[in-house]
């Protein structure tokens, strides 16, 4: 288990971004899964590798392969790219983010790592708390498409290839798991209450676990 430690999960689209932005306000450091994705998904040490697991295929390794719709449309339609890239870039992302969380976890009362996979990967048992940020389908597809530029269907496929919104929600059940609804489009003071709830409730929890000092972080 990762001590002091609280996974945000939720669909795309869901508000996770502007969850953990929020909780980052508050002085918690926050590591993204997606943006670590990111950085090494646009990196020539990635593309190097893509050339050669790919050197057949030369769509692949043109010049577009760093603009995100050429590349999210090879994702989306080629099973073989899907597992090369989770083969490839899951475990490093891993990697990278516990490093990370070594560094900043002797600072700070917890850490938030956001991990959108968290379900789907049964990654649940190594954290103190699950944070699920909800949104309805069709508010994730509006943001998304919004956010992303992408087509109505691409926004559907991601939604639609993570875990169902049901079985996620079912997740709040669970003793250590919590829950923020994020329907609204503009209500960012409800949201930052929620957030604000959901923090108290968290450095009381480490104080309680693990006998942190809490003065600084109110």
């Amino acid at each position: 288990m990762l001590r002091r430690t609280v996974a945000i999960t939720g669909g795309i689209g869901s508000g996770k971004t502007v969850v953990s932005r929020m909780f980052s306000n508050f002085k918690i450091p926050v590591i993204d899964f997606d943006v670590i994705a990111k950085d090494i998904i646009f990196s020539n040490f990635f593309f190097n590798h893509v050339q050669y697991a790919f050197k057949n295929d030369i769509y692949m390794i043109n010049e577009e392969f760093f603009d995100r719709k050429f590349l999210r449309n090879v994702f989306i339609g080629n099973v073989r790219v899907q597992k090369f890239f989770e083969s490839f870039i899951h475990p490093m992302v891993y990697r990278i983010a516990i490093l990370n969380w070594r560094s900043l976890i002797r600072h700070h009362p917890y850490v938030i790592l956001v991990i959108p996979l968290l379900f789907e990967k049964k990654l649940e048992k190594f954290f103190d708390r699950i944070l699920i940020i909800d949104s309805f389908a069709e508010v994730q597809i509006e943001r998304v498409i919004k956010r992303d530029d992408m087509s109505q269907y691409e926004a559907e496929w991601f939604i639609f290839n993570q875990i169902r919104r049901r079985d996620r929600t079912k997740k709040k059940y669970i003793e250590n798991v919590d829950i923020i609804e994020n329907n609204s489009v503009n209500d960012e003071i409800t949201l930052m209450n929620q957030v604000l709830e959901k923090h108290v409730q968290y450095l009381n929890m480490m104080n309680d676990r693990y006998k942190i000092k809490l003065e600084e972080y109110f």
